[in-house]
């Protein structure tokens, strides 16, 4: 698996793709550097070969403490949430339920040390546009990531850089909840994998109405998952559900 820890050796230049995105990983007698390219081809996935890297990249560079000569590359959940707009609207009538999966691509942790303890920086696998959630005041900035929204999880597609996540929303308002907009907290979010592909935790949404804030809860991972191990914690775990807007005032809606 990519994100296992590789052994460099000084002046070793060792490369490795996770969907679009490449990169070049140096160690020199005294410090890290990295390059990062990105192309069309979503399937790659290559662990630590020695593929050179093409002429004119741009390195970034670390100084790296003497004995560590450990590195990983490991998968974690964008640093912004994620707006999700479905491609074709589902309108929820009063009292009802529906739940469906969405494809979010992940981030790579550049790290070093056995545990990966020192992380040099967070990479995007793929660049998002940004979108704004909320009114123009209290709102947030997240990712725009538009989705089918599959209600089964074998139509999603099998990527290595995509988590599929399960969303169930029950709307217990007397009113129609038209769902166009949906912000994922992806900060509250693991990383599981089952061999296949990545997953996160399946998140409950409740909406109670417009004058109230959404009920969110993060359960482990979905039944489909099986026996998917975590991979990555939560950038930040919550012991007990969240009460926050999850879904857009379009009024207020604002695109960067």
């Amino acid at each position: 698996m990519f994100w296992e820890p590789v052994a460099f050796k000084e002046d070793d230049c060792l490369h490795w793709q996770v969907g679009p995105c490449k990169l070049w990983v140096k160690r020199t007698e005294d410090e890290w550097q990295v390059a990062v390219q990105r192309g069309a081809s979503e399937n790659g996935l290559t662990v630590a070969d020695t593929q050179e890297p093409p002429s004119g990249v741009t390195w970034t560079r670390w100084a790296a403490i003497n004995d560590d000569y450990i590195f990983r590359l490991l998968p974690v959940m964008p640093d912004r949430p994620a707006l999700v707009r479905p491609e074709s609207p589902f309108t929820f009538p009063p009292q009802s339920n529906l739940h469906f999966y969405v494809s979010i691509p992940i981030w790579l942790r550049l790290a070093t040390g056995a545990n990966g303890g020192n992380v040099l920086r967070d990479e995007a696998v793929v660049v998002l546009s940004n979108s704004w959630f909320g009114d123009p005041m209290e709102g947030r900035l997240c990712y725009a990531l538009k989705t089918t929204a599959r209600r089964s999880s074998r139509f999603l597609r099998i990527l290595p850089h995509l988590a599929a996540c399960r969303v169930h929303i029950k709307n217990r308002s007397e009113k129609m909840l038209a769902f166009e907009r949906l912000c994922i907290h992806t900060a509250h979010l693991c990383l599981y994998h089952d061999d296949k592909r990545f997953w996160t935790n399946q998140i409950d949404v409740t909406y109670g109405g417009e004058s109230q804030p959404d009920s969110i809860a993060f359960a482990g991972a979905p039944k489909p998952a099986g026996q998917a191990n975590v991979i990555t914690e939560a950038r930040e775990p919550v012991k007990k559900g969240l009460f926050q807007k999850s879904f857009s005032d379009f009024k207020a809606f604002v695109r960067i």
